[in-house]
């Protein structure tokens, strides 16, 4: 996804809260990249829509005035071995 008009300098910065939703009924660790680097971890919760919901907070510093790239992967292995697989969204 992409984050079209980013503003490092603004006084308020809701970009820094990635949230949103994936395809799937259980609960995951996920991975949240900005601009290819992993800003933020988090495991998603059940929602009352019935699809596991997420909100990760990220650091602004991960961000670049106007256009951010952001993935969220699903965190796959063991601890020793981690894969990021990248996320179906809903």
């Amino acid at each position: 996804m992409l984050f079209r008009s980013v503003d490092t300098r603004a006084p308020y910065a809701p970009w820094t809260q990635v949230t949103g939703g994936l395809d799937g009924k259980q609960q995951v660790p996920i991975a949240v990249s900005i601009n290819g680097v992993v800003a933020g971890i988090a495991r998603t919760k059940p929602s009352i829509l019935g699809t596991p919901s997420f909100k990760v907070i990220t650091d602004p510093a991960y961000f670049a005035d106007g256009i951010n790239y952001v993935q969220v992967y699903v965190i796959e292995g063991t601890p020793d071995a981690p894969r990021l697989v990248l996320a179906k969204r809903v």
